[in-house]
């Protein structure tokens, strides 16, 4: 008995002690749609990052220069400033949502400056709020050696078909209320008629 007590206590003792090992092996960054992807703390796995675009000058400040806040709606940076002399010498970067639902920003090595100086944005017919998926890996400087730049245009679509059905959907129960009001309105005048007109039910005089 007591031998199988020891080998239960030391099967336990070993998930635990495994459990903690991959944890450590095992870091996480978040993503743009504020879910966690787990990735090796290698620093040179290459991985994917999904957020927000951003020039470096706004992009460190956290403001762009109509005050708006990249940290919680980077969403609302437009290609314009992007592409604006200044902004555009800057660089470019990526802004990322963190596990507390706010945005961090990374910023691209000169190869992803270069793509999206001469593909990403020429050919965005977004005039705000870029959304990108990054394929590349964070380099000893803390930049991001960018693999690959796309448009997240599928997301992109797919949020403006959620908010036109929200829409959508808004307006029928806009609808809905306003015929539930007319009949309301139209019971309340019945009730009225038949208190005013002995025998008077549902526009009929009883004979």
């Amino acid at each position: 008995m007591k031998k199988i007590i020891l080998l239960i206590t030391t099967i336990t003792l070993l998930l635990f002690a495994a459990s903690l090992l991959a944890e450590d092996m095992m870091k996480t960054i978040p993503g743009a749609d504020g879910e966690n992807v787990q990735k090796a703390v290698d620093p040179d796995a290459e991985r994917a990052f999904y957020g927000y675009l951003s020039d470096v000058m706004c992009g460190e400040k956290g403001i762009d220069p109509e005050e708006n806040d990249l940290t919680q709606t980077p969403e609302k940076h437009t290609k314009a400033c992007m592409m604006a002399e200044e902004c555009a010498n800057s660089g470019y970067g990526i802004f990322v949502k963190d596990e507390k639902g706010t945005y961090e920003f990374f910023k691209f090595a000169e190869n992803g400056n270069q793509m999206v100086r001469d593909n990403l944005l020429p050919n965005t017919e977004k005039e705000y709020g870029i959304m990108i998926i990054v394929m590349g890996r964070m380099n000893k400087d803390g930049f991001i050696d960018v693999k690959s730049i796309n448009e997240a245009a599928m997301e992109n679509e797919a949020a403006e078909m959620k908010e036109e059905e929200m829409k959508e959907e808004e307006m029928k129960e806009e609808v809905k209320e306003e015929i539930m009001k007319k009949q309301a309105n139209e019971e309340m005048k019945k009730a009225e008629m038949e208190k005013q007109v002995p025998g008077l039910k549902t526009n009929k005089v009883k004979e």
